[in-house]
């Protein structure tokens, strides 16, 4: 049941942190409403699938068109983090493309506003292992960071050699957590 009050109050949360988000490259948030119990988003229609499907299928992607996502991705990242808005869940399924490839980040579910008090509790992960930075679960990352990281790695997949889409999460997980982090 939706009805706690505390369940209420992140949907309202969640619905002011989608009203800060213009951008060409965020999915547009149009309306929420509660009916009885039921929350609902309405969000802008787009209709050619998400970037986790099309690597699923074996879509080649070229290197030009590689970094058209990863830019765009980029900008929608960067313009989320001058809102005050950390993602948490950037992954190829967080990604719709529209008929013309443009990607469209989606899903701010988990998503952080940085300008209201935090409603993880102390200890709580979000994400997707196999995109979280490998230092996440240390805590030595910034949000900014690590949804850096997140968009990264989440973008690259068209490029990457070892993309399997038939390995479980918990294998590439572990796969990405055996590689360095970069120091800088």
């Amino acid at each position: 049941m939706f009805a706690p009050t505390c369940q209420v109050q992140r949907f309202e949360q969640d619905v002011r942190l989608l009203l800060k988000l213009k951008h060409p490259n965020i999915v547009q948030f149009i309306d929420a409403a509660i009916e009885g119990e039921r929350p609902y988003l309405a969000m802008e229609l787009i209709d050619g699938g998400s970037l986790a499907t099309r690597l699923a299928s074996g879509t080649a992607f070229t290197p030009a068109g590689s970094a058209h996502l990863i830019r765009k991705l980029a900008e929608a990242v960067q313009y989320a983090h001058d809102q005050h808005v950390i993602h948490r869940d950037i992954k190829p399924g967080n990604v719709l493309l529209d008929a013309t490839v443009e990607p469209q980040l989606i899903d701010f579910g988990l998503a952080r506003d940085l300008t209201v008090a935090a409603v993880t509790r102390s200890g709580e992960m979000l994400g997707t292992p196999l995109y979280m930075a490998p230092e996440q679960p240390r805590r030595s990352l910034t949000p900014q960071r690590s949804s850096n990281h997140f968009a990264g790695f989440a973008a690259t997949e068209p490029l990457r050699a070892d993309h399997d889409v038939n390995a479980t999460s918990t294998h590439l997980s572990w796969r990405h957590s055996r590689s360095s982090p970069i120091n800088r």
